[in-house]
């Protein structure tokens, strides 16, 4: 299977995926190429505007001067933005699959389950948390949680987070 585009005199192109077989004689000898073809076009055409969509968020979230994130329900980076990876203390791309509990603690892990059980009854919220740097440093930074479903279900949490240690 191939993906073809055919263009035509008037410059319109189709996107087409394409199946060839050979078809032999009663001899075994090759005697053509059958193909049978799809119009994909359309499909593509979605697929291409999903793809710039899906472009401009990622600009929009990793140009952004606040850290964002989305954690599981088990607290674990899914997501962060590089203003996040930042105000945590790690390198680039080194904060998704971490765990948020890495980074307090014991009183810090208490608060996070208490937000995480308001975060699955539906509620958002804005608050404080001390964080623990790379180093021992400490941090202070502001927390607005935004809980995530799907199909009714509790996914996890959506974040800003902001160093107000100054």
């Amino acid at each position: 299977i191939s993906d073809e585009v055919f263009v035509f005199p008037n410059g319109k192109k189709i996107h087409s995926l394409v199946k060839k077989f050979p078809v032999y004689d009663e001899k075994n000898n090759l005697i053509a190429v059958a193909s049978i073809s799809r119009d994909v076009t359309e499909y593509r055409n979605t697929l291409e505007e999903l793809y710039k969509s899906e472009e401009k968020y990622r600009l929009l979230i990793n140009n952004q001067g606040e850290g964002i994130g989305m954690v599981d329900p088990e607290e674990n980076f899914l997501i962060a933005n590089p203003r996040a990876e930042e105000i945590f203390g790690v390198d680039r791309g080194k904060l998704e699959g971490r765990s948020l509990y890495d980074f307090v603690d014991k009183k810090g892990r208490e608060k996070i389950r208490e937000q995480s059980a308001r975060r699955m009854k539906g509620e958002k919220d804005t608050y404080e948390m001390e964080i623990r740097r790379k180093g021992g440093e400490k941090r202070q930074i502001m927390v607005t949680a935004s809980p995530q479903y799907q199909d009714n279900k509790f996914t996890g949490t959506f974040a800003i987070f902001r160093d107000i240690t100054e």
